[in-house]
C-alpha cells in the first residue's frame, strides 16, 4: 500500500461487501480535489465512488473517463466503479442524483428534480 493512502477497513463485514462513497465534490463545484485526484484516492479504498457536485455532472464524467484509462492501461488494479451523479439544488433543499446521463437543471421542486433524475434512469437520495 502506497504512504499516504488510506487502509480499507471492513468492521464487522467482510472484503465481499461493496464499500461505496456517494457524495464527493470536486473542483467542478467547491471541492479541493480534481475528479483525477478524488478517483485516485478512493482506488483501493472504496469499490463504487460517485462524485456528486453541485449542479453539474461533469466532474463524474472527468473522473470517469480518468478511471476507464487508468483501468485499461492497469488491468490489476483494485476495482473502482466511478458513477455520474450531481448535487442538485432545488427550491426546497439538495437532493443527489446518481446514474444519471446529463446535468439536471437547479431551483426545479424537490418532486420535479426526482423525476428528472428517474427519467434519466437515476437514482434520487434525499
Amino acid at each position: 500500500m502506497q504512504e499516504g493512502r488510506l487502509k480499507p477497513y471492513y468492521g464487522r463485514f467482510g472484503p465481499d461487501w461493496r464499500r461505496a462513497q456517494t457524495h464527493v465534490h470536486t473542483t467542478y463545484s467547491d471541492g479541493n480535489m480534481r475528479p483525477q485526484e478524488v478517483v485516485d484516492l478512493a482506488r483501493g479504498v472504496v469499490n463504487d465512488l460517485v462524485i456528486t457536485d453541485h449542479d453539474t455532472p461533469e466532474g463524474a464524467l472527468v473522473g470517469k473517463e480518468y478511471n476507464a484509462d487508468f483501468e485499461a492501461r492497469c488491468p490489476d488494479a483494485p476495482e473502482l466503479r466511478v458513477w455520474i451523479g450531481q448535487e442538485v439544488v432545488t427550491r426546497w433543499g439538495d437532493l443527489i442524483g446518481f446514474d444519471i446521463k446529463e446535468t439536471i437543471v437547479c431551483n426545479l421542486s424537490a418532486e420535479n428534480a426526482a423525476r428528472a433524475i428517474k427519467e434519466q434512469g437515476g437514482i434520487t437520495i434525499v
